[in-house]
């Protein structure tokens, strides 16, 4: 298997992994969208919760982090190693 198919694998995986998380991260930062949508006037809370895309954010950048510490997305620690 190439490379970059493990890596896209591996990224997919973490991706999946990091959506519980990704939920409560998303809902532990209330404050935060509250600030935003207050400040920038962004739709961000709604009556049933954050929108869809902090949910989308959290997760991204959660996905990222973890793509980045394990090098599954390149130019990590895993590449320093061989």
């Amino acid at each position: 298997m190439p490379r970059w198919d493990n890596s896209l694998l591996v990224a997919a995986v973490l991706a999946l992994a990091a959506m519980p998380a990704a939920f409560i991260v998303t809902l532990l930062l209330t404050p935060l969208w509250s600030w935003i949508e207050a400040t920038y006037g962004v739709e961000a809370i709604g009556h049933s919760g954050p929108a869809d895309w902090c949910f989308l954010a959290v997760i991204w950048s959660l996905s990222q982090g973890s793509c980045h510490y394990s090098g599954a997305a390149g130019g990590g620690a895993a590449d320093t190693l061989n």
